[in-house]
């Protein structure tokens, strides 16, 4: 009898599809794996960041950085300010790598940040209103620890993508762009409402995406929508967090920590620490509840 070699057409047919069943449930596994790693590197960067914050609240007395736009953390027309923080706390770090996380999708053109300043931590300067320009350029007063009731709480950075058009390590000084206009402190921040120049710094928007606008190449929010936001949602990346629906946050006391996003309280700083949520307004207080009035946030937005 003839010896038959190689496989039949019916064979081959089995043997792709168990290819193709194996690699449908494969691949997924591996995408979330890589994706695992990805976030613990993240988060790794995150405490570095941390790190750094203290360090310089240590070297000023005690005040976390609050970037260098002088109109604060709430200005006239819904605004923040808070943007060009990064480049305070470069020299603490000296790595531009630490402030890019590998899950930002945004084109590597220049040395930007995937990390956004909460703006509730941003004071301001006393005359903004009547301040020569470049308000932007003359720095801003900040919130101090002591004035913090509970910095493991109270969030300082936050995640976001489309930061770009400035380098960390030079953002504190003032450049000219071709129309003769002064702009320095491109590094984001925000308080997660997604308002007028929320999240604030370069490439944000003036007007506020109401919906559809995701995934458009501005600066939004990579958290996924936090807790109480109903408007402006195109100012977030999308509705869920970058890293598997959540994301890494670092807080006021120097620890971060992944959380999903509607377990953080967005918003203005609120009249108290025990005041609860106002949704698209004000965040909840430490001690103060989500605007249900039913848990309280494991994060808020809000330093008292």
């Amino acid at each position: 009898m003839k010896s038959r070699i190689g496989f039949t057409l019916i064979e081959l047919l089995i043997v792709i599809g168990i290819i193709a069943v194996l690699s449908a449930i494969l691949f997924p596994v591996f995408a979330a794996a890589r994706e695992k790693a990805r976030t613990i590197a993240c988060m790794s960067q995150s405490k570095e960041l941390a790190l750094a914050i203290i360090q310089y609240a240590q070297d000023y007395d005690e005040k976390v950085c609050g970037g260098i736009d002088g109109y604060g953390g709430r200005h006239a027309g819904g605004g923040v300010g808070g943007s060009g923080w990064a480049g305070q706390v470069f020299p603490y770090v000296k790595s531009l790598g630490v402030f890019r996380c590998a899950s930002d999708p945004t084109t590597v053109a220049y040395h930007n940040s995937s990390f956004a300043l909460n703006a509730n931590m941003s004071a301001g300067i006393p005359d903004w209103a009547t301040a020569a320009w470049p308000i932007p350029c003359q720095g801003s007063d900040s919130i101090s620890l002591a004035q913090m009731n509970s910095p493991s709480k109270t969030v300082a950075l936050f995640e976001v993508s489309g930061s770009l058009g400035y380098d960390i390590d030079k953002e504190l000084n003032p450049v000219l762009d071709n129309n003769g206009g002064t702009y320095c402190g491109g590094s984001p921040a925000g308080n997660g409402l997604g308002q007028t120049y929320d999240p604030t710094g370069y490439n944000s928007l003036k007007v506020p995406d109401q919906v559809g606008g995701q995934r458009d190449g501005f600066l939004k929010y990579a958290t996924g929508y936090l807790n109480g936001v109903t408007q402006n949602l195109g100012q977030y990346d999308s509705a869920h967090g970058r890293h598997q629906g959540g994301s890494n946050f670092i807080m006021c006391d120097g620890h971060a920590k992944f959380f999903m996003p509607e377990k953080v309280s967005p918003g203005f700083e609120p009249a108290s620490e025990t005041a609860n949520q106002v949704h698209d307004d004000t965040a909840a207080g430490t001690s103060g509840k989500f605007d249900n009035g039913s848990t309280e946030p494991a994060a808020t937005f809000s330093y008292l």
